[in-house]
């Protein structure tokens, strides 16, 4: 019973850490940098939905930005 309670909080713990990182990743990109471009992106799919005209929805303007910047989709732990 200890042992699948020790199981359980390391796999909580590890789940906490792949929420705080960013999705994505790029070769040679620091953790922080990949935290500002994704903040960055973010923020220009979010102008970009609520222009309007336009109805793009946040999640796929952001992940169009991130392509554009060289980053792919990953999960970090």
């Amino acid at each position: 019973m200890r042992t699948l309670r020790i199981i359980l909080l390391l796999s909580a713990l590890a789940s906490l850490a792949a929420c705080a990182s960013p999705p994505y990743s790029k070769q040679g990109a620091t953790r922080e940098q990949a935290a500002a471009d994704y903040q960055d992106c973010y923020s220009l799919g979010s102008l970009e939905h609520y222009t309007p005209g336009k109805n793009i929805a946040v999640d796929d303007a952001t992940a169009n930005c991130m392509k554009a910047r060289g980053y792919s989709s990953a999960m970090r732990f």
